[in-house]
């Protein structure tokens, strides 16, 4: 027994991993349980919960979770997801949601445009004060577009708040994109005589640009 007892000590350690294997990569008790979801505000819970559609029970050892972000991903209120494995029983799915910058005018139903230049529907009701991005026929790429109007947008909250003025997010603020030549008047862009008071450093786009009307 004693010359059995070092092949003993082996067979039993392999036992010991052969189950460790076992319980951790074929059952549920290390499995995914529970899914907690942090970071959302307009996006319900359970909406993160249904897309990210993690299987009861599956162990999270064998969990996708690449593929658990590209579904939850999938929602257009959502910018980023991050989804990590909280041992031994949970999931936690982080989402960071798109911050709106404007409303995207056209059509019936509205649509809000973030900072990137992607756009995307409300959840519930509008958000009240932001500026309204008019995209007119004939304004090129429609991507190339829409990032050019978020931009602007985001430039001239800059500049009101610099300078002092209203909230940067007045509901009468209009972008206009389109190719033709500008308007004259307060703030509008590639004036030729900006008003009084207004900085010179504004930046000049070519024909096809965002205007800017009071």
């Amino acid at each position: 027994l004693g010359r059995l007892r070092p092949y003993l000590l082996v067979v039993a350690v392999l036992v010991v991993i052969g189950a460790g294997a076992w319980i951790t990569l074929e059952t549920s008790v290390l499995g995914a349980h529970s899914v907690q979801v942090r970071g959302a505000t307009t996006v319900a819970p359970t909406v993160v919960r249904a897309r990210a559609d993690v299987v009861e029970g599956r162990p999270l050892a064998r969990l996708d979770v690449e593929a658990v972000r590209a579904r939850v991903e999938q929602i257009p209120q959502v910018a980023s997801v991050d989804v990590s494995r909280r041992w031994p029983r949970s999931v936690v799915v982080e989402v960071t949601e798109r911050t709106p910058v404007a409303r995207l005018s056209g059509g019936d139903d509205v649509r809000l445009l973030d900072r990137d230049g992607v756009v995307y529907p409300p959840v519930g009701k509008t958000p009240r004060r932001l500026p309204r991005v008019v995209l007119a026929s004939g304004s090129g790429p429609r991507a190339e577009a829409l990032k050019e109007a978020a931009e602007d947008v985001q430039g001239l909250q800059r500049l009101q708040a610099d300078l002092g003025l209203a909230s940067a997010r007045s509901p009468n603020l209009l972008a206009i994109v389109q190719p033709v030549a500008p308007l004259q008047g307060p703030f509008t862009r590639a004036s030729a005589t900006p008003p009084e008071g207004t900085p010179r450093a504004l930046p000049r786009r070519p024909a096809g640009s965002a205007r800017w009307c009071a």
